[in-house]
């Protein structure tokens, strides 16, 4: 998808005041009972001074012994530990994929990017700690707040990419973050082969992956020049009946995998449709995910 840089410009503009318009009337669903973070406005699970008891566990080495429950001392001669849920401020790490499949038209691209920025937005809204990152083939890039709410930040790809997985392992994930990942999940292979970290000492994960009508259901019909949106290869072929429906039923076994990978591992996972309104999808499916707070 060509662009000069005005055009860039422009239109990742668009993309972050339709992602501030819809942060108005969504939020996201972070306000969990198991959020970490720094000290700031919601309920977290460290041991912490707020007046709202928690639960008790034996004492160890290195606790802090303001917090001995001296009165069960009292009683039993062990040593106990008052916990109390702490206000945090919750850590939210935002990523956007970048590989070149979610590049092949404005409308997908747009839709991602408006998504991308209602989560940073939420995010900023709440007052969570957020730290957003690219992430491509070639590397994971750090965004600055600055680069992200100022609509310039979007590199796309230059040169011939070799149609490589996104670098996932190489995302910093801060213990106990919350986590969102914006991208079009497709990708060869396994979910748990791709995000082996994704959860791992994750406090919320969410996934928003964004699709086409043309990938989803293509109208694909007789002889066909296919083009490889990553690696540029093409390839000629006959498109008849029976090619449609296989393609049909690998995309949605591919996807199958895709959910049951978020039920069990907890992950919100919501499917944005790019030519659909995206409030009404996030008022309707977002809440129904997790992802968006009712």
């Amino acid at each position: 998808m060509p662009m000069d840089a005005k055009e860039r410009d422009c239109f990742l503009e668009e993309r972050r005041t339709q992602g501030a318009g819809l942060a108005r009337r969504y939020r996201l669903n972070l306000r969990q009972p198991k959020v970490s973070g720094a000290n700031g406005n919601w309920l977290g699970v460290g041991i912490g001074s707020s007046v709202d008891f928690q639960d008790h566990r034996p004492y160890a080495v290195g606790d802090d012994p303001r917090y001995i429950n001296w009165q069960a001392y009292a009683r039993s001669g062990e040593y106990t530990m008052k916990l109390y849920r702490d206000e945090v401020s919750p850590a939210v790490d935002l990523v956007f994929d970048c590989s070149l499949s979610m590049c092949v038209a404005p409308e997908k691209l747009g839709a991602a990017l408006a998504l991308f920025y209602f989560c940073a937005e939420s995010v900023v809204e709440q007052g969570g700690a957020l730290k957003c990152y690219a992430v491509d083939e070639n590397a994971c890039r750090p965004l600055s707040m600055e680069s992200v709410l100022g609509g310039r930040w979007l590199k796309w790809a230059e040169g011939e990419a070799k149609g490589l997985l996104p670098k996932f392992e190489s995302i910093p994930w801060r213990p106990q973050s919350a986590r969102i990942l914006v991208s079009d999940l497709l990708y060869p292979g396994m979910p748990n082969e791709l995000l082996p970290r994704f959860g791992m000492g994750a406090s919320w994960k969410a996934i928003v992956r964004v699709y086409s009508q043309e990938e989803e259901n293509p109208s694909w019909n007789g002889g066909m020049k296919l083009v490889d949106s990553e690696t540029k290869r093409e390839r000629i072929l006959y498109c008849d009946q029976s090619l449609l429906e296989a393609y049909r039923l690998n995309y949605e076994k591919h996807f199958s995998l895709w959910n049951d990978y978020a039920r069990r591992n907890a992950v919100a996972l919501l499917s944005v449709k790019d030519d659909l309104a995206l409030a009404a999808q996030l008022g309707r499916a977002g809440v129904a995910s997790g992802l968006i707070a009712v």
